[in-house]
């Protein structure tokens, strides 16, 4: 818990997104979170609903409180407590097409709930993946003025969403897996952090709603 004295943190809420080799990923930032972490986390990974054991999974590799998001949470945004709030799994029944089921688009939702709570001070950090879940959640924060972290392609078991979040021009950091947790911690509790690091949108930047 902070201290009276200690400084306001730069973001109110932070967004995982991960799918295919989501745990590892999960696992190595979360993992390098104190217990002490300030700012909420919520974690999306695209995962089967009938045999979820991710929040536990999570609670054996965190010092962090895990919790079940609750349906309060989700429609509004406000991830209130510390610690990780997890994300349930979509069914594949709903929005399923000719048999198939749907591209889950869970992350790119959260980002945007968030984005319009908390603007600028929200956190997307874009993990592990197939296909580009996140690209749309990425523009939503970057036009709310938050921050952007992606998984670099190469440490990922799966490029798929990391290059989709690159390619919209809007993260601030690329990093490798074993640099986020760092890196995050840095951003959201080193004083002036995240004027240090600010870089401008890039012109080619992709920010429309698609």
């Amino acid at each position: 818990m902070l201290s009276e004295a200690a400084p306001r943190p730069a973001f109110d809420a932070v967004v995982l997104a991960a799918s295919f080799g989501g745990l590892e990923a999960l696992t190595a930032v979360l993992g390098a979170l104190p217990a002490g972490f300030p700012v909420p986390v919520a974690v999306v990974q695209h995962r089967a609903p009938e045999s979820d054991l991710l929040p536990a999974l999570l609670r054996a590799r965190t010092a962090l409180p895990v919790h079940a998001a609750d349906a309060q949470e989700l429609a509004d945004g406000a991830f209130a407590r510390p610690g990780v709030h997890v994300l349930p799994p979509r069914p594949a029944s709903a929005g399923e097409r000719g048999g198939r089921a749907p591209v889950p688009h869970q992350a790119d939702e959260l980002m945007g709930a968030l984005a319009q709570r908390h603007g600028a001070r929200t956190c997307a950090v874009v993990l592990t993946g197939r296909l580009d879940d996140g690209a749309r959640g990425v523009r939503a924060v970057k036009r709310a003025g938050g921050w952007v972290l992606v998984q670099s392609p190469a440490s990922a078991r799966a490029p798929g969403m990391p290059t989709a979040a690159i390619a919209t021009g809007c993260a601030d950091l690329v990093l490798p897996l074993r640099a986020l947790g760092a890196a995050l911690v840095a951003l959201s509790l080193a004083p002036g952090a995240t004027g240090l690091f600010a870089r401008p949108v890039q012109p080619w930047a992709d920010l429309a709603d698609a």
